[in-house]
């Protein structure tokens, strides 16, 4: 990922240089390196949280079922 150019460095200027007042320490990305962090993020955290998803959605489903019938479905 290093080598790619949506994944660029960001630029650093002399100390004397005005543009070197806004530079940030972290990496400059594109618009397309932006888009595929972000997609890749959004897809991990998906996967990682899916489980913990549906355990909440089942218990949801037995608490509502247990209060309308009574009984534990």
């Amino acid at each position: 990922m290093a080598r790619s150019p949506y994944f660029a460095s960001a630029k650093r200027y002399p100390d004397g240089d005005p543009r070197g007042k806004n530079v940030s320490v972290l990496p400059s990305l594109t618009m397309q390196g932006n888009l595929v962090a972000g997609a890749t993020t959004r897809v991990a955290v998906g996967f990682l949280l899916n489980p913990f998803s549906l355990l909440k959605a089942r218990y949801e489903v037995c608490f509502i079922v247990l209060r309308v019938t009574g009984r534990i479905a």
